[in-house]
This record gives C-alpha cells, structure tokens and sequence, in this order.
C-alpha cells in the first residue's frame, strides 16, 4: 500500500513538473515567434519603401 501511494505522489509530482517545463516551453516559443514575425514585417516594410 505504501509503495503505491508513493509512486502516485512522485507520478503526480513528475507531471507537474511536466505541465511546468511545457508551459514555458510554450510561452518560450511563443515569444520567439512574435519576435520574428514583428522582425518579418519591419522587413517588409524597409523592402516596400525604396519603391
């Protein structure tokens, strides 16, 4: 009984950690990608004013 409990807790605790590292993944990449498509469209804008 005891073994179980405790391999519930560390699973319960594996995926929160889990859940934790995948949201600042996400919120990581997320930034990146604002980030290029702000440096994207400053891009396009230098491109379309010599013309």
């Amino acid at each position: 009984m005891t073994i179980s409990y405790e391999s519930f807790h560390l699973f319960l605790f594996l995926k929160i950690i889990s859940n934790q590292s995948m949201y600042l993944f996400d919120t990581v990449s997320r930034l990146y990608i604002k980030k290029d498509t702000i440096s994207g469209i400053r891009n396009i804008n230098i491109r379309m004013k010599p013309i």
